[in-house]
């Protein structure tokens, strides 16, 4: 129930500036100066009273923060107060999406309704997450498939029930709104209006390298502003806004073409004849404000202006839909890591599969230069200035305080490399585990044995193969099976990134080289959980001890 409602949110509030602005302009520089000011007003005289670690707001990362270290100052009134930051910000023309005011709005619900055990509950507040992500994204883009999508690029976790049930709540909420109140939200009928233009396929891999590119260049900047921004204001935060509101101010009065819907920006971007420097203009103009938002308000509301962006930049080089969508998709892929979840949104606005598949072609091509140049995602690296790094979705450092020997299992069975491959069928059914470690006379390690290889032996273990050993077993297989990766017991789990593949185990070695036992994925997860429980709960005792001394 919790998801649907978390969908439910998302599409009232998804749908609440379109509302608001159907009747009445608010599109106004002073508005955003006045915003700052309002802003920095009420940090000053509300928000002081925080710890200095909770003050600042980068959006999207707040919520992984959420996920991994549960903070007794982050409250309800907090997340709302940024929901309606965010709305006014979108109200007033300074370019922040609208998913932000849902995913703000609907992250201060589940505060407010989760009991105190669900919220120190990981599992749970990832399904939150993860419902928030999907439900918001659903809602303002209509595209319930990419939502979810999006929600496992991201490495949200939880319950993919959850973020299925937000998705279709947000998006049919949405739909159920805009047709109430004659709101524009219908995007396929509206890009089949627009020039679809030419699919020139010699240059959707130029704007796959190029947005790339952009990207990498992007997050570093929106970083480098970011910090720029915490160094100048480190001991007055409440003045962050107050600058913000300037700078967005000054460049919409400057540039006033920048302002308007989704709708309207990509109407005067794809009909308008203009030149490469008016929409280098209008490109530099965009990624200002989405700095400046980002540096000095915070907000969720990124996937709008990344998309209007890409847009732009993907247009400077091939015309129409195709240009909208292609560059688009490259700067999703770069900047956040999710170039699958940009091909489907293509589909899902467009229903075009050829656009689709121009799309992920862009988008894989993006997400792998941002790599060749070792840049993460902008989510990750907010992350890591606050002090939280992630690998394959939890805290690295929750993982690097657990050693091997605390998450294996050490019962198993191991067998001898001369052992008869006939005689594997009892020691396999005596054994807890479906993995055999082969060992030499020494007790060094040589191998291990996997369910499809004990049976692929023991249908070949006849006839003149009657006496056919277990090493003759492991030399006749594929690589995989015979060498698959070890760990040490000394070693910490942060090591065994990637160590998985197709196969969910690992030899653990101690200093002999003997195998001291095995390490399955699943035991990963329950040490990690195990770990992260002690702590929410060390963290929970020091919560209401700090309540009770004040």
């Amino acid at each position: 129930m919790n998801a649907i409602a978390i969908g439910l949110i998302c599409a009232v509030f998804a749908s609440l500036p379109g509302l608001i602005q159907s009747r009445i302009e608010l599109e106004r520089p002073l508005f955003v100066l006045g915003l700052g000011i309002l802003a920095s007003i009420v940090q000053t005289l509300y928000f002081r009273k925080f710890p200095a670690r909770t003050r600042a707001y980068d959006g999207m990362a707040d919520l992984f923060i959420f996920i991994h270290s549960r903070l007794p100052e982050d409250t309800w009134v907090r997340w709302f107060y940024r929901a309606g930051a965010s709305l006014l910000l979108s109200l007033f023309g300074a370019g922040v999406g609208v998913e932000g005011v849902a995913a703000e709005a609907s992250q201060s619900f589940t505060l407010a309704t989760r009991t105190s055990s669900e919220l120190w509950n990981e599992n749970r507040r990832r399904t939150d997450v993860a419902s928030i992500v999907a439900g918001s994204i659903a809602a303002v883009f209509q595209a319930p498939f990419a939502a979810v999508v999006l929600s496992l690029e991201v490495g949200a976790g939880g319950r993919t029930q959850s973020a299925i049930l937000a998705s279709i709540f947000g998006y049919a909420g949405t739909l159920f709104i805009s047709q109430k109140f004659a709101l524009e939200l219908e995007w396929v009928p509206y890009f089949q209006s627009l020039p679809a233009g030419e699919y020139r396929w010699v240059l959707v891999p130029v704007v796959g390298v190029l947005g790339g590119v952009v990207a990498f260049l992007l997050v570093r900047g929106l970083r480098w502003f970011q910090e720029g921004v915490v160094d100048l204001f480190r001991n007055r935060i409440a003045a962050r806004p107050l600058l913000g509101g300037a700078i967005l101010a000054a460049v919409l009065a400057l540039h006033p073409q920048i302002q308007g819907a989704p709708l309207v920006s990509l109407t005067a971007l794809t009909m308008t004849a203009r030149s490469i420097d008016t929409q280098a203009a209008f490109f530099l103009a965009k990624v200002l404000m989405l700095a400046t938002v980002l540096g000095c308000f915070g907000t969720i509301g990124i996937f709008w202006p990344l998309f209007m962006i890409g847009a732009s930049f993907g247009l400077m080089l091939i015309p129409g839909v195709v240009g909208i969508f292609v560059g688009a998709s490259a700067l999703w892929a770069g900047v956040l890591g999710a170039p699958i979840t940009a091909g489907v949104l293509a589909y899902e606005m467009t229903r075009n599969w050829k656009l689709m598949l121009a799309a992920l072609v862009a988008g894989y091509l993006a997400n792998e230069t941002r790599k060749f140049f070792k840049q993460k995602p902008l989510v990750h690296r907010d992350l890591e200035a606050r002090g939280l790094s992630l690998l394959d979705g939890r805290s690295a450092s929750v993982l690097g305080s657990i050693l091997v020997k605390d998450a294996m299992v050490s019962d198993h069975e191991t067998v001898f490399e001369n052992d008869l491959v006939r005689e594997l069928s009892e020691k396999f059914l005596n054994s807890r585990h479906p993995f055999l470690p082969v060992v030499n006379r020494h007790g060094a390690y040589v191998g291990l044995l996997t369910l499809d290889l004990i049976q692929d032996g023991l249908s070949a273990a006849t006839g003149a193969d009657a006496f056919f050993e277990v090493k003759d077993l492991l030399y006749k297989s594929s690589a995989k099976h015979t060498k698959l990766k070890t760990v040490r017991e000394t070693d910490n789990l942060s090591s065994t990134s990637g160590l998985f593949g197709d196969h969910p185990c690992v030899a653990v070695l101690g200093k002999d080289e003997k195998v001291v036992g095995l390490l399955f994925s699943y035991a990963i997860r329950a040490a990690y959980d195990r770990e992260v429980a002690r702590r929410s709960l060390a963290e929970s005792k020091l919560g209401d001890q700090m309540r009770g001394d004040e």
